[in-house]
């Protein structure tokens, strides 16, 4: 089985945008209508250390409601004899702390837990270890672990429902014929089909997932919402004669979010439901094309990793705001791709190699 991650965000910049809504409010919108004041839209740029005076490697993760930003670090001595992998939180202010040690983060909720496990190997390519959750209480969620295998937590939803990779001890993750995916769902667990060659992967609290599968023609995509449960696995609907589409996230109704790249270079930006009808929230032709898309809860969607090097905010349907436009007193950097988001609409933008950046909604 193989899989690609979101990647890591080699760069970070935290945009936050706030208006007259409080975030509560927010969250009661309906999908594809945030509230959000547009006229009013605006965003903050900070830049996110590339490393930290104890590590040589400091790898954003996610970002917290409290814009706190929540990465993976690592260093080794000059002589590598002593080296550290951990978790740690680092503040607006420059002030950061451990969280946990040995632990290696794949991806982080909403809520501000994060998900990954503990290494059996520090700062090594074998990634794996003992599956587990760090709660944004302090409080530690260990999966059980089979014998003789390595395991992480590689997607989690809001309610802790995770999507584990599992590989042989001392093996690497898309090296081992004996890898396997499963979805645990309070305790009770779910295998996910080994022959699927994903790309992509997301879940939500009811162990529904969205993937995307490797093609045989990278330019043909195939997007498809697995039901762990019953063990059903879905096709989504083409939108019109595209030969690209992609799923990138699910949210807790099972709304799939993506794109689809028709012959003729429109994209279509929105999600399919559960009957896979898809609803488009934006479209956009080439060279605004996106690589990647992020929503909220509340239904605001990002897209980047454009090829005319913008980001884009859509804070409803059919409105394409040009990030740079909503960024006062700053250079908005080209070429950044969003890895991760949270429910206030801030979120991690990455572009390597220069590092990473903050973005923060402000009110005006």
């Amino acid at each position: 089985m193989a899989f690609t991650t979101r990647g890591s965000v080699v760069s970070a910049l935290i945009l936050s945008a706030c208006t007259s809504e409080t975030a509560d409010e927010l969250a009661q919108s309906p999908s594809g209508a945030t509230g959000l004041d547009t006229a009013s839209l605006r965003y903050q740029v900070r830049d996110v250390p590339r490393s930290l005076p104890d590590y040589g490697q400091f790898d954003p993760q996610g970002l917290t409601p409290n814009r706190a930003v929540i990465a993976n670090a690592s260093g080794c001595d000059s002589n590598r004899a002593a080296c550290r992998e951990d978790l740690v939180k680092w503040q607006l202010d420059g002030q950061y702390s451990v969280i946990a040690e040995r632990f290696r983060a794949y991806d982080m909720n909403r809520a501000g837990d994060v998900a990954g496990c503990f290494v059996d190997h520090v700062n090594d390519s074998r990634p794996f270890g003992e599956a587990a959750i760090v709660r944004r209480d302090g409080s530690v969620r260990r999966l059980p672990r089979g014998a003789g295998e390595a395991q992480c937590v590689i997607r989690m939803s809001d309610g802790e429902t995770v999507l584990v990779a599992s590989i042989p001890e001392d093996s690497y993750p898309g090296g081992s014929p004996e890898e396997y995916w499963y979805v645990d769902i309070g305790g009770d667990t779910y295998p996910v089909p080994t022959d699927l060659a994903v790309e992509t992967a997301d879940v939500n609290d009811r162990g529904q997932l969205a993937l995307t599968l490797f093609p045989y023609n990278p330019q043909s995509r195939t997007p498809f919402r697995f039901d762990a449960q019953s063990q059903v696995l879905t096709q989504l609907a083409d939108v019109t004669d595209e030969v690209n589409s992609r799923a990138c996230l699910i949210n807790q109704r099972g709304d799939v979010l993506g794109y689809s790249l028709a012959n003729d270079s429109e994209e279509h930006i929105g999600y399919w439901n559960l009957a896979t009808e898809f609803t488009t929230v934006a479209r956009a032709e080439s060279p605004a094309t996106s690589g990647w898309v992020t929503w909220t809860e509340s239904g605001l969607v990002i897209a980047s990793g454009n090829d005319d090097r913008r980001t884009y905010v859509i804070p409803e349907p059919n409105v394409l705001l040009d990030l740079a436009s909503l960024v006062d007193h700053c250079n908005v950097p080209d070429g950044l791709s969003v890895a991760r988001i949270n429910e206030n609409g801030e979120f991690l933008a990455g572009r390597s190699p220069q590092g990473t950046y903050h973005v923060s909604l402000h009110a005006e």
